[in-house]
């Protein structure tokens, strides 16, 4: 696997749908096993068909975080990446995203990130562990698709106190 697949592999974004489709998989599998147990117990196996109302609700949210999971690691390497300051949010909800400037060439263009950050603090995705610093990205502007890969070390001056 290439170092920009593994990267995109580790990114922000797509830990974070993994996340969500290992959640919501997970529901899907206990849900199953309890039908699964109470089908054997009672001996009447139509009562796993019961797991359906589980897994047909699911199954569209499980398609389309295995699509976001898939994709940035599939086109890892038609992104261009740059850094930049992740200072502007916009809000989902109580999802938070940023809206980025990227420098294409002599322009500079806008692009919003996916919402993934939260403004719940006991969230690793806080937007206060992001806002303000710099970040990697990847980005495709024909499709206008931004994904945020890391946090960027800020290199300290050696003068600088600490």
């Amino acid at each position: 696997m290439n170092d920009l697949k593994k990267q995109m592999k580790e990114s922000i974004e797509v830990r974070h749908y993994t996340f969500h489709f290992w959640k919501i998989f997970t529901v899907v599998i206990i849900y199953t096993l309890v039908f699964l147990i109470g089908a054997i117990s009672i001996n009447d196996f139509r009562l796993l068909s019961l797991s359906l109302l589980i897994i047909i609700p699911t199954s569209p949210f499980m398609i389309y975080y295995l699509y976001r999971i898939y994709l940035p690691i599939t086109k890892a390497n038609e992104y261009q990446y740059q850094e930049v300051l992740l200072n502007e949010i916009h809000t989902t909800f109580n999802q938070v995203g940023f809206n980025v400037s990227i420098n294409v060439g002599a322009q500079t263009v806008k692009l919003y990130t996916k919402a993934i950050f939260n403004t719940h603090s006991l969230s690793s995705k806080n937007i206060e562990a992001y806002m303000n610093k710099k970040a990697l990205i990847a980005y495709d502007i024909e499709n206008e698709e931004v994904v945020v890969i890391k946090l960027v070390e800020e290199k300290k001056d050696v003068w600088e106190s600490d």
